[in-house]
């Protein structure tokens, strides 16, 4: 039997960039068990039956406006250069999101110049201004836009995404929300922008392919680290699930996929569309568009939100607000008390919000604390 330095759990992309580096940095030794039968966590992808790359756990696109992530990751892939457009069904029209200028045009056409030069007089061209902020603009016309765009783009959208009205949100959750004061139609404005070009599975695979790193997938984190008493361990899964949910179950929503084939090379005219309306999915994805390889038929993830359920779905997005922070902070002091023997890390171990740039920079930021064995960095 090995002799592991550490058990890393979870094989998504905290975990997996945290192994490699203890690996090939440290010269440690370092199993990565997931219980999941694929590695990757979210990020998986597999090619379907219609020679579609599907993303399994919803689009991808990734996008950083760090080099060292960048340059970090280029090790594993090489990239099909791809910028993220996102088009959202309003009033039977497919019209961009970020809500901005060709949006505006659309749907207030009347009134289009007047807010757009009301707009440009308090902010910069070009730049990205949180809803909240229109809303709470003491100019009548843009705080008056400010609803207008919570109503078309969000409020009906939030309802299905989070299960709650927009007014119960946390603040966090609607800052993401911004106007585009320009007609840049790109969902992301990062310098570094492109998808793995034969997929994140392949990335992902490279990135567990280095000396000292085994990989154990269908296995039990709890198990793994049981097995293997002298190892440090990395918790990437849920914190709450750690401790088998002593102090109550942590709120998350959670995601199910309606994959479909369509007899077209392509339907959409971009990856993602968004539906704000009272259709009861949130958004419709067409795989066909994040990879370069040609197919005759094209697959659409119909995505739907719901409420997590521990061992009934996957949870994929943490649920803010006075409670929910009030018990993670119980749950943070609880993992304190393991450091250095064991630490937390990741989405769900630290129970926020990460996109995937976000999520490597900040293992790669953890792995001199996890050698010294000093407490983690606060995360940005």
């Amino acid at each position: 039997m090995t002799a592991y330095d550490w058990v890393v759990v979870g094989a998504g992309l905290t975990g997996l960039t945290v192994a490699e580096q203890l690996a090939n940095g440290q010269g440690a030794r370092v199993l990565v068990v997931d219980q999941r039968t694929h590695i990757g966590g979210n990020i998986y992808d597999e090619v379907d039956d219609n020679g579609v790359l599907v993303h399994k756990y919803g689009p991808h696109a990734f996008h950083t406006g760090s080099k060292p992530v960048w340059d970090y990751l280029s090790r594993f892939t090489e990239w099909m250069p791809y910028e993220h457009r996102v088009l959202a069904s309003i009033e039977g029209k497919l019209l961009p999101v970020p809500y901005n200028f060709t949006t505006l045009e659309a749907l207030l056409p009347a009134r289009a110049e007047s807010l757009k030069a009301a707009l440009l007089a308090r902010h910069v061209p070009g730049s990205r201004v949180p809803v909240l902020r229109l809303l709470e603009d003491t100019d009548p016309q843009i705080a008056e836009f400010g609803e207008h765009v919570l109503d078309v783009v969000f409020r009906g959208y939030s309802a299905k995404q989070w299960g709650r009205p927009v007014e119960e949100l946390d603040r966090g959750v609607m800052g993401r929300v911004p106007v585009v004061l320009s007609y840049d139609d790109r969902y992301f404005r990062d310098e570094y922008q492109a998808i793995p070009l034969d997929g994140y599975t392949a990335m992902a695979a490279r990135m567990a392919d280095v000396d000292g790193v085994t990989v154990a997938l269908g296995e039990d984190g709890h198990a793994a680290i049981a097995a293997n008493p002298r190892a440090r361990a990395l918790w990437t899964g849920p914190v709450d699930s750690y401790f088998a949910h002593e102090h109550g179950h942590l709120p998350y929503r959670s995601l199910r996929f309606d994959l479909q084939t369509r007899d077209e090379r392509r339907v959409q005219p971009v990856a993602q569309v968004n539906y704000p309306g009272t259709e009861p999915w949130t958004r419709i994805t067409e795989h066909a568009h994040f990879s370069p390889r040609a197919t005759l038929r094209t697959t659409l993830g119909v995505e739907y939100s719901e409420t997590h359920v521990p061992g009934v779905n996957e949870p994929f997005y943490p649920v803010h607000d006075d409670e929910s922070r009030a018990l993670h902070k119980v749950y943070q002091a609880a993992c304190r008390e393991l450091e250095p023997k064991v630490y937390f890390a990741g989405r769900l171990g630290d129970y926020r919000y990460y996109d995937m740039h976000q999520a490597v920079g900040r293992a790669l930021q953890l792995v001199p604390s996890l050698v010294a064995g000093t407490a983690l960095p606060e995360a940005a």
